[in-house]
């Protein structure tokens, strides 16, 4: 439940193609297609997780991160622990059978 992608074209295709539900973008300079999904492919390489940039800086995460970051990544690791010990039941179910 975000923004959606809000976007111009070719940044939505790119963001699209990798997978990205949430963002606002805004493109500054040239508006020519191939420079803008240069330029936006060469953004998203250059994101760092929270973890290093919090090392680089000698901080906490906490301190890094903003609070919606934290609550979102402990509820996907509760999901992802939860599908984990799904299958392994089922799968130990399995070699029951």
């Amino acid at each position: 439940p975000g923004t959606g992608v809000i976007a111009g074209g070719a940044v939505r295709a790119v963001m699209e193609c990798a997978g990205i539900t949430d963002v606002l973008t805004k493109s500054m300079g040239s508006a020519t297609a191939v420079n803008v999904v240069r330029a936006t492919v060469d953004a998203l390489k250059k994101l760092e997780e929270p973890e290093e940039i919090a090392a680089r800086r000698g901080l906490s995460l906490e301190e890094v991160a903003p609070d919606e970051l934290l609550r979102a990544r402990a509820a996907g690791i509760a999901e992802a622990r939860k599908a984990r010990e799904e299958a392994q039941a089922k799968a130990a179910e399995k070699d029951g059978e």
